[in-house]
C-alpha cells in the first residue's frame, strides 16, 4: 500500500513539472542580447535560449533592435512551438515609424495597441514583414514545450473612453473563452462567469479578465482595464493632459506606454541640480500642494542638461513637460528622462532670454562652481576700469572689466569683444569707463596654456547688446570735449558729411543741418 501511495505521489509530482513546463518566455533586450550590426544596412542574427532571430535587413547591436524598412524578419525555435512574441517598441502605433504598426505576419495574428505589438498562433518559424523600421527595447517570445498549452487570450479595445467601447476577446483556434466584468475570477465558475461569443459593448469603468479553455486546458487568465473618463488633453504637444488626467490615468492602470506632454503648474520647485544636471519637482492644476504630481530627474529644453539655478522653473511658473507616467512609492510621476518643453508659455528660445541673464558678481560665482551654461548667455555690469583699446584699430575689438556697482572689486574680464550685432568698434565709436553694459557672450574659465590658474572672462567675440540703456550706438558717441569737427551721423545710425540736410546727430546732441 505505501508502495502505491509513493508511486502515486511521484506521478503526480512529475504531472506538476510537466505542467509548470509547459511554456518558457525568452526576452532579448537591446544592449544585453546583441547581434553583430550597428546600422541598418545588411543582415544580422541574435539567437538565445533555443530561439533564433533573423533579420535580412537589421541591426541587432544598436541600442534598440532595428527591423528595416523592406526587411523581412524570421523568428525560429527547436525546442517546441512559438505562440507568442511581443514587441516592446519605442514609439507609439500612431507614429510613423518605429512602432509597432511597422510590420505584419504572414501567418498568425498579430495586434498592436500603443508602444506593443503581439502575436499569437502556433508555429515553429513566424515571418513578418516590414513597412517602415521598427525599433524596439525588448522583444518577448513564449514557446510551448508540449502540446497540451493554451495561449493567454488577448483583450482588445479603447482603454480610454467618453461614451461606451467595443471590447474584443480573441484566443487560439478552437479555445473556448470565457470573461467577467465584475472581478469575479473567470475561472470560478461560481461567480458571475460569462462565455464569450462576440464583441460587447461597456458604458463605464470595467476591469475586463478572460480564460481560454481547450481539451481541458486552462491559459492563463488575461486582465484589461477600460477608463470612462472625459480627459482634458490628449497628451499631445498642442493638446496636453492636465495633473488631473495624468493621476487618473495611473490609477486606473491605462495610462500610455509612450511619452505624452503635460501641463501644469509648479507646487514646490526644485531646491537644487543634481550631479547628473537634472531636477526634481512637483506640478498641480492649481499650484498647490494637492493632487500633484512629481517631475523625478527631470531636463531643460530639448533633453538638455540644467546648468544654471536661473533655468530652474520657479513656485507658480507655467510649464510643459514631456516624459513618460510612471508610479513609485503610491507617487505618479513623470519618470526619469521627462524634459522642458514650454516655461510660461514660452519655448527653449524665449525661455533662455529671459532665464540665463546673468549680473557680472552671479556669472563670476558659476564660473567658480563651475556651474556656467553652455552656450552663450547675456551678462550685465557697469565697466570699473579703463578700457583696453589695443585691438581696436586692427581688429575692433575692446578688453575690458565689469563689476556690479563699477568698483574694480569683484570684476569680470570681457575679452576681445565686439560692438552691436558682432561688428566691429571704431574709433569714433567704443565705451569707457562708467558705461553701464549688456553683453551676449560664453562665460569660460581661461587656463593659460603652462599654468592651472583659472582666469574667469567672457570669451572672445562676445557682442553688446546694449549700453546705458541704448541698444544703438548713435546715442553713445564717446567724445573728449565738444569738437565742431566731430564726426556727423544721421537718425539712422549712418555717418555723413557736413553737407547732409536735416535732423543729425553729433558730439551727443541732435540738430537741423540746414
Amino acid at each position: 500500500m505505501k508502495k502505491v501511495l509513493r508511486m502515486t505521489l511521484v506521478l503526480i509530482m512529475a504531472l506538476v513539472a510537466n505542467v509548470a513546463m509547459a511554456q518558457k518566455v525568452v526576452t532579448f533586450t537591446a544592449g544585453t542580447d546583441k547581434g553583430s550590426q550597428g546600422t541598418v544596412s545588411v543582415a544580422d542574427n541574435v539567437a538565445k535560449d533555443g530561439i533564433s532571430i533573423s533579420c535580412d535587413k537589421g541591426a541587432f547591436a544598436a541600442k534598440q533592435y532595428r527591423l528595416g524598412q523592406g526587411s523581412k524578419t524570421t523568428f525560429s525555435t527547436t525546442t517546441g512551438t512559438i505562440t507568442q512574441i511581443v514587441f516592446n517598441c519605442t514609439a507609439s502605433a500612431d507614429a510613423e515609424k518605429h512602432g509597432p504598426n511597422c510590420i505584419g505576419a504572414a501567418t498568425g495574428k498579430y495586434t498592436y495597441e500603443g508602444m506593443t505589438g503581439t502575436w499569437t498562433g502556433a508555429a515553429t518559424k513566424v515571418e513578418f514583414t516590414a513597412k517602415a523600421q521598427l525599433r524596439a527595447s525588448s522583444i518577448e517570445v513564449t514557446i510551448a514545450l508540449g502540446g497540451d498549452f493554451v495561449a493567454t487570450p488577448v483583450i482588445s479595445g479603447d482603454a480610454i473612453f467618453a461614451e461606451t467601447t467595443t471590447v474584443t476577446i480573441t484566443a487560439g483556434e478552437g479555445t473556448t473563452i470565457k470573461y467577467t466584468i465584475n472581478g469575479d475570477d473567470p475561472t470560478d465558475d461560481r461567480g458571475e462567469v460569462l462565455n464569450y461569443t462576440a464583441p460587447f459593448t461597456i458604458n463605464q469603468t470595467t476591469t475586463v479578465q478572460a480564460v481560454a479553455y481547450k481539451g481541458g486546458k486552462a491559459s492563463e487568465v488575461a486582465t484589461k482595464t477600460f477608463l470612462k473618463k472625459a480627459l482634458n488633453g490628449e497628451g499631445t504637444m498642442e493638446k496636453p493632459y492636465n495633473v488631473e488626467d495624468v493621476i487618473a490615468l495611473q490609477k486606473a492602470g491605462v495610462a500610455p506606454a509612450k511619452n505624452v506632454y503635460v501641463a501644469g503648474i509648479v507646487s514646490q520647485p526644485a531646491e537644487a541640480i543634481s550631479q547628473y544636471n537634472d531636477i526634481n519637482f512637483y506640478i498641480s492644476d492649481d499650484g498647490n500642494t494637492e493632487n500633484e504630481i512629481m517631475a523625478y530627474n527631470s531636463k531643460y529644453f530639448k533633453e538638455a542638461n540644467y546648468t544654471d539655478m536661473k533655468q530652474v522653473p520657479a513656485k507658480g511658473d507655467k510649464v510643459v513637460l514631456c516624459g513618460k507616467i510612471i508610479e513609485y512609492n503610491n507617487i505618479v510621476e513623470l519618470g526619469r528622462g521627462n524634459y522642458l518643453v514650454s516655461l510660461n508659455g514660452k519655448t527653449e528660445g524665449e525661455a533662455q532670454k529671459d532665464t540665463l541673464t546673468f549680473t557680472a558678481s552671479e556669472a563670476l560665482a558659476a564660473l567658480a562652481a563651475d556651474k556656467q551654461p553652455q552656450g552663450v548667455c547675456y551678462i550685465t555690469g557697469t565697466i570699473c576700469e579703463e578700457v583696453d583699446t589695443t585691438g581696436l584699430a586692427k581688429f575692433g575689438n575692446l578688453t575690458y572689466k565689469i563689476s556690479d556697482d563699477g568698483t574694480a572689486a569683484n570684476s569680470l574680464i570681457v575679452f576681445r569683444s565686439k560692438s552691436f550685432d558682432g561688428a566691429k568698434y571704431t574709433k569714433d565709436f567704443y565705451l569707457k569707463k562708467g558705461d553701464q553694459v549688456k553683453i551676449l557672450g560664453q562665460l569660460i574659465n581661461y587656463v593659460k596654456e603652462g599654468t592651472t590658474e583659472k582666469t574667469p572672462e567672457v570669451q572672445a567675440n562676445s557682442k553688446l547688446i546694449s549700453v546705458n540703456g541704448h541698444t544703438t550706438g548713435v546715442n553713445h558717441v564717446t567724445i573728449d570735449k565738444m569738437n565742431a569737427n566731430a564726426p556727423m551721423y544721421n537718425l539712422a545710425g549712418q555717418r555723413v558729411s557736413k553737407n547732409y540736410k536735416g535732423v543729425v546727430i553729433q558730439n551727443g546732441k541732435k540738430f537741423f543741418n540746414k
